[in-house]
C-alpha cells in the first residue's frame, strides 16, 4: 500500500544512493590510477639509477653488490604502493558499509511505521499478535543487517 509520493521519495533515494557510489568508484579509481602512475615513475627513476649504476661497476663483484643493493628499497616501495592500496581499499569498505548501516536504519524505521500503519486496520482479536510485534521486528531486521555486514567485511 504505497502512496505516490512514498514511491516516489524511494525512487529519489536510490537514484541518490546510485550517484553517491559511483561518484565514491570514481574517487577510488582516481586514487589507484595516481597510485599506479606515481609508482610507475619512481620505479622508471630507480631503474635508470641502477642501470647507470651497473654500467658503471668496474668488476662481476661491484655489479653482484650493487644488484644486492638494489633489492632492499624495492621491496620496500613494493610494500608501500601494497599499504596504501589496502587503507585507500579500508577506507572505501568503512564508508560502503557506513552508507548501509544509514540505510538500514531508514530502512527499519520506515518498515516499523508502515507496520504499525497497517496494523490499526487490523482485525479485532488480533491485539496480542500487534503487542508482540515491536520487541520481536528490530531486534530481528538488526541482526539481519549485521549478518550481511560480516559478509561485506575483510
Amino acid at each position: 500500500m504505497f502512496k505516490i509520493d512514498q514511491f516516489a521519495a524511494a525512487n529519489e533515494a536510490a537514484i541518490e544512493q546510485f550517484s553517491y557510489f559511483a561518484k565514491l568508484s570514481l574517487g577510488n579509481l582516481e586514487k589507484f590510477a595516481e597510485l599506479g602512475l606515481g609508482a610507475a615513475r619512481e620505479s622508471l627513476t630507480q631503474a635508470t639509477r641502477h642501470a647507470q649504476s651497473i654500467a658503471g661497476a668496474r668488476d662481476v663483484h661491484e655489479a653482484i653488490a650493487i644488484n644486492s643493493a638494489a633489492v632492499e628499497p624495492a621491496m620496500k616501495r613494493a610494500y608501500a604502493f601494497s599499504r596504501t592500496a589496502y587503507d585507500t581499499a579500508a577506507a572505501t569498505n568503512e564508508e560502503v558499509k557506513r552508507v548501509f548501516e544509514q540505510n538500514t536504519a531508514q530502512l527499519n524505521k520506515a518498515a516499523i511505521a508502515a507496520l504499525e500503519e497497517a496494523l490499526k486496520y487490523a482485525p479485532a482479536g488480533s491485539e496480542t499478535v500487534v503487542g508482540n510485534r515491536p520487541k520481536g521486528l528490530p531486534a530481528h531486521a538488526g541482526g539481519l543487517f549485521h549478518w550481511r555486514c560480516r559478509i561485506i567485511s575483510p
